[in-house]
């Protein structure tokens, strides 16, 4: 794997090395006999109804399924290791995990990319070994892929704009090996849209969401940089970070990104809260700029794992 660089004059090769690691995935549903290969995705029959009905929508529908594909890629039922997705600004989902010891592997990548080619699949029963939630899961997307799932809610373009980006493919962001700390998976995806951002600012029209999805709720430290990415980065280049609440808790070893840290205002702010928590920022071995905490201090955070939704699903197939 390939360790994040901090050095300004290596970033356009790191970027490079980058782009030639990451694990893609054509999504498709028919059969071509090429190795790891598929044809494009295309419209579910439509033989998929709601068997119970959606609670309150408390959150954006492509949040939710953004969730969901990022559950879809482990496949069971655990929380560990944490994933986050977005549609990313190529029009595809970026999908990436922490660094460090919980890091993804190549391997583990591949292996999601082959599942979420079978869930996807729609002539074929879902995939075998899936947990209890990750076979609700599954069902939603195929409903989503019929039209079904988003007719006449009031997200439903968002929802289908996220279910084109998953026809595109998903590109894994594999960059996550390195020493002490961990950047997490969600600032991974921000740092490379924002990079896009730069290039072409949201100068005219209303302020354009980016929204960030993720197998758990986003920690206590990931809150505040997307608040600070709203207020210094993203919001004057015309765009919005849109994520679940957090779960609370601060983890020592949180790595604030290059892109946070060398804009004097978003690393004010986030100093300025960790601060309140009793923390504080040192470079580290690596010269990656990490959050230390006084010894002995507690994680206080609520249920890291995000609320299943009431609604449910069902085909032909069951």
């Amino acid at each position: 794997m390939l360790p994040l660089q901090q050095s300004a004059g290596n970033a356009a090769v790191v970027r490079a090395l980058a782009n030639q690691r990451q694990a893609r995935m054509p999504l498709r549903t028919e059969e071509t006999g090429a190795a790891g290969a598929a044809p494009a995705v295309q419209r579910a029959k439509n033989n998929y109804h709601q068997t119970k009905p959606t609670g309150i929508q408390d959150e954006p529908g492509e949040l939710r399924m953004l969730d969901r594909f990022s559950r879809l890629q482990d496949g069971s039922d655990g929380r560990t290791p944490h994933v986050a997705a977005a549609s990313m600004p190529d029009g595809k989902i970026g999908l990436a995990a922490n660094t460090g010891k919980k890091a993804i592997t190549e391997g583990e990548a591949e292996a999601g990319n082959i599942r979420m080619r079978e869930i996807i699949n729609l002539e074929k029963p879902l995939p075998e070994g899936l947990g209890a939630r990750h076979t609700k899961d599954a069902k939603k997307v195929r409903a989503a892929l019929s039209g079904k799932y988003a007719k006449g809610r009031t997200d439903a373009n968002r929802i289908n704009e996220t279910m084109e980006a998953l026809n595109r493919g998903i590109d894994w962001k594999l960059v996550a090996e390195w020493g002490a700390g961990a950047q997490h998976g969600e600032l991974t995806l921000l740092e490379e849209a924002v990079e896009k951002w730069k290039e072409n600012p949201n100068t005219e029209g209303p302020v354009k969401e980016f929204t960030i999805g993720g197998r758990k709720k986003p920690c206590a430290c990931c809150t505040w940089a997307f608040e600070a990415a709203n207020n210094f980065i993203a919001g004057p280049l015309g765009y919005k970070v849109v994520y679940t609440a957090t779960h609370g808790s601060i983890y020592p070893g949180w790595i604030m990104p290059e892109f946070l840290r060398t804009n004097a205002g978003s690393k004010n702010y986030i100093e300025n809260l960790a601060a309140n928590e009793g923390g504080s920022f040192m470079e580290n071995r690596n010269g990656y700029y990490q959050l230390h905490l006084p010894e002995g201090k507690i994680e206080s955070g609520e249920k890291e794992a995000l609320s299943e939704s009431e609604s449910e699903w069902s085909s032909e197939e069951g």
